[in-house]
């Protein structure tokens, strides 16, 4: 369940921040820092 929702989350996630980034023009080094944690996570939950 919680893999699942893992893998589903991944696949909207960086849509989501995508779109966010590019609407709000959020600070790049915030952003990215977040990818950056995100990213680790998924690869923690693989």
């Amino acid at each position: 369940m919680l893999v699942q929702l893992v893998h589903t989350s991944s696949i909207f996630i960086p849509i989501v921040l995508a779109t966010i980034i590019y609407k709000e023009k959020i600070n790049f080094k915030k952003v990215s820092a977040l990818i950056l944690f995100l990213l680790v996570i998924y690869l923690i939950n693989l």
